[in-house]
């Protein structure tokens, strides 16, 4: 039910747009009817029929009415524009940006006051005391009027701007931003497009005489006529339906993706009494075989070098378990700047012993180009150890050569780690919930399934993500990062 309210609301700027555009351009139809311009304006610009253009003509609605009707459509046009790049900005540019909302709206209420005919007429004709002289009423308004243009149009580069300029600034999920470039390159199409053809909105179109008491209204400027103007209206209504359409599309999508973490979260809020618990209960059993293996040694007259073993592993488990259960409500990170190729390099080298003591082969070859990114490389290591072990375990009765394949992609934004194996791949039944805590297609007595969803955990503490697949070879694991700086030369 939320996730369609929001959609409704983020609907709501395009509804104005539409509704805006309609209107302007009826008004400004119904206006050339009645200045009498069929063949050097209305059938130039709308390619309307004779018949049509008559019944035009002899509509009940006053000139002053269309003014003000065009006006406050166009109005409405501009703030209908500045709305949608207000729906689909991030929190935080919403705070940031609210003031300027504010200031665009009195800015457009300004406009819908001073263009507005009774207001028009009330300064020039009143006896208020404003500008007694014509002439400087007119040199004034039509500053003025030369001004407001000019702001307009800045406003709708603006808008489109900020979608443009939140591209580049924030790093995002592929699929929405694809769809974020969509909005961006209709919606420039569309402001271009609206401006060239009612560049000259609002405006009171006011001709009046203060010696006479003659009032008038001059001819709606339009762009120049070039060949295909008729379809300029047509254009903008397709790029308004384009845009409704990615619009739509882009609440669904961070709907989506918003739900998607929040369960996640859910579900990691609610593993951790189950982690808590596992903790202490492997930690007394690790007390146990302490003192047993202590007991053992003082009764030996030289210590059995297995026992001492026996106790160095049992305290180094009980150590990282202790710290596991301090920071089981949440991932503290350490992080700096850091070559990432460096980084699996280390973590390749640190496990590689330990995967051929298993018959596993472990290949990467290091890029000749360095990846900079800001991360925890403790962290990492364990994200990279989990997903080798992982790999082990799936192999172990694989026929196949035991292989697992790192590898370093490196693109403009981010950076791409594929971790594959030769394994018989994931299984459809958990492929889903590979990440969730407490899967695993292994024996719960040996495998607890919490380490894919830490590892989720830590990628996405360092506003990554990672995802996994059946490859052409096996399991395939991929693991994207935000770039910080240059990609450069490893020299």
């Amino acid at each position: 039910m939320k996730e369609k309210t929001n959609v409704r609301e983020a609907l709501v700027p395009l509804l104005i747009l539409f509704a805006s555009f309609i209107g302007v351009t009826l008004c400004s139809m119904i206006f050339m009817a009645k200045d009498n311009n069929y063949d050097n304006m209305i059938n130039q610009y709308f390619n309307i029929g004779k018949e049509l253009y008559g019944k035009l003509i002899y509509l009940h609605i006053s000139k002053g009415a269309l003014v003000n009707g065009m006006n406050l459509c166009s109005l409405a046009f501009l703030f209908g524009n500045f709305m949608l790049v207000w729906q689909i900005s991030s929190a935080k540019e919403k705070k940031r940006r609210k003031g300027l909302l504010t200031a665009a709206s009195v800015y457009l209420l300004l406009q819908a006051v001073v263009y507005n005919t009774v207001f028009q007429r009330l300064l020039y004709f009143g006896k208020m005391g404003f500008l007694p002289d014509p002439r400087i009423f007119r040199k004034i308004y039509g500053g003025f009027h030369y001004v407001t243009v000019i702001g307009n149009f800045l406003m709708l580069i603006m808008g489109c701007g900020f979608i443009f300029l939140s591209d580049l600034r924030k790093k995002q999920i592929p699929e929405l931003l694809r769809v974020k470039r969509a909005i961006f390159l209709t919606q420039i199409s569309l402001a271009g497009l609206y401006f060239y053809m009612f560049f000259s909105l609002p405006d009171s179109f006011l001709w009046m005489s203060r010696s006479t008491g003659y009032i008038s209204y001059h001819s709606l400027k339009m762009a120049p006529y070039v060949g295909g103007m008729r379809a300029v209206i047509w254009l903008i209504l397709l790029f308004l339906i384009i845009l409704f359409y990615n619009m739509y599309r882009y609440q669904l999508m961070r709907e989506r993706v918003s739900q998607e973490e929040y369960v996640f979260s859910s579900i990691i809020a609610s593993s951790e009494i189950s982690t808590r618990a596992f903790s202490h209960y492997v930690k007394n059993e690790l007390l146990g075989i302490m003192a047993e293996a202590e007991t053992l040694s003082a009764k030996e007259k030289e210590p059995v070098k297995e026992l001492e073993n026996i106790q160095k592993s049992c305290q180094e488990v009980y150590d990282r378990l202790n710290e596991l259960q301090k920071n089981s409500n949440r991932i503290v990170l350490n992080q700096s700047r850091q070559n990432l190729a460096e980084v699996i390099q280390s973590a390749v080298e640190e496990n590689k012993a330990m995967m051929e003591k298993e018959g596993c082969q472990i290949l990467y070859e290091k890029p000749l180009k360095k990846a900079e990114v800001f991360l925890d490389p403790g962290y990492m290591k364990e994200v990279f150890r989990n997903i080798f072990c992982n790999a082990m375990e799936a192999m172990e009765e694989s026929r196949r050569e035991k292989k697992v394949f790192v590898e370093l992609k490196i693109y403009d934004e981010e950076v791409e780690i594929i971790i594959k194996d030769t394994g018989p791949g994931l299984s459809e039944s958990i492929s889903n919930r590979l990440f969730n805590p407490f899967v695993s297609t292994k024996s719960t007595k040996q495998n607890w399934g919490i380490g894919l969803s830490f590892c989720r955990r830590i990628i996405i503490s360092h506003r990554g993500r990672i995802t996994a697949e059946n490859g052409e070879l096996g399991a395939e694991f991929h693991i994207y990062l935000p770039l910080i700086g240059e990609v450069s030369d490893g020299k």
